[in-house]
């Protein structure tokens, strides 16, 4: 898979998780904006300076970090670190698979 490609993967199963967050039923800003963040993290990696597999690893782990430090005090029900692991286990696993 190229990197191109791995990109493009992350950010559908972004979309994905970005239609669930405005369906959830609870803390539906802090779904949103979770989401939101982990895009901008995603889209703030410079896939140019890594090979295709070294891209894939830094996604998966900025993701993790992001889920590591994030903290939505908003929540009545989360802080968003659970939405984010969800995230980023769907995505570990579809890049795990190419």
């Amino acid at each position: 898979m190229s990197k191109n490609n791995v990109k493009e993967r992350v950010m559908a199963i972004i979309a994905e998780h970005a239609i669930k967050a405005r369906n959830s039923q609870y803390d539906i800003g802090v779904a949103i904006t979770a989401i939101a963040s982990a895009e901008t993290t995603v889209t703030d990696l410079h896939e140019s300076l890594f090979s295709t597999d070294d891209y894939a690893q830094e996604v998966v782990g900025a993701l993790r970090t992001l889920r590591d430090e994030y903290n939505d005090t908003d929540g009545q029900y989360t802080n968003g670190k659970g939405i984010l692991g969800s995230l980023t286990d769907d995505i570990y696993v579809a890049l795990s698979k190419e």
